[in-house]
C-alpha cells in the first residue's frame, strides 16, 4: 500500500508539473505591479506548504512579496471571507497603502476584499464563469490586463 501511495504521489507531480501553468498573462502583470512599487501578495484556503508549492509550480514566486495559505478544508468553524480579510488586515497593520485591490476568483476572495475596504474586481475563468453575475464586486474582468489601469 505505501509503495502506492508513493507512485500515486509521483505521477500526481508529473500531472501537475505539465498541466498547471499560470493564468493568461499573470507574469506580465505581477510584474508591472512590483516593478511600480507595489507588493503583490496571494491569499488561498489552502494550506501554507500547498500554496508556496503552487506558487512555485507556476513560476511566479519571483513577483510574490508574500503568501498566505488558510487551511480552510480542515477547520470546522471556518468563514472564509472573514479568514482572508484578517489576513489582509494583519499584512496591512502598520502599513500606510494608498489603496487595496483583491483581485479574486471566488465570492468569498471580493468579500474579504469588501471587509478590508478594498476595490475588488472579479476575475471571469472558464472555472467560475456562472457565477459572474451574482458577485458584488467593483469591477469584473475576463483578462487581468485589465487591472493595469490601476496601476
Amino acid at each position: 500500500l505505501e509503495k502506492m501511495v508513493e507512485r500515486a504521489r509521483e505521477i500526481s507531480q508529473e500531472i501537475v508539473h505539465k498541466y498547471i501553468k499560470p493564468m493568461n498573462f499573470a507574469d506580465q502583470v505581477l510584474d508591472k505591479i512590483k516593478r511600480s512599487g507595489n507588493i503583490n501578495v496571494v491569499i488561498s484556503n489552502t494550506r501554507q506548504d500547498r500554496i508556496e508549492h503552487f506558487v512555485k509550480i507556476v513560476g511566479l514566486e519571483k513577483f510574490i512579496d508574500q503568501v498566505v495559505g488558510i487551511d480552510g478544508h480542515t477547520k470546522f468553524t471556518f468563514s472564509t471571507p472573514k479568514e482572508k480579510a484578517d489576513a489582509i488586515i494583519k499584512l496591512s497593520r502598520g502599513k500606510n497603502y494608498l489603496k487595496k485591490i483583491v483581485i479574486g476568483d471566488s465570492e468569498s476572495d471580493i468579500q474579504a476584499g469588501k471587509i478590508t475596504g478594498a476595490k475588488t474586481y472579479m476575475l471571469i475563468t472558464d472555472m467560475n464563469r456562472g457565477n459572474a453575475n451574482a458577485t458584488k464586486a467593483d469591477r469584473t474582468i475576463f483578462d487581468l490586463r485589465e487591472i493595469i489601469s490601476e496601476i
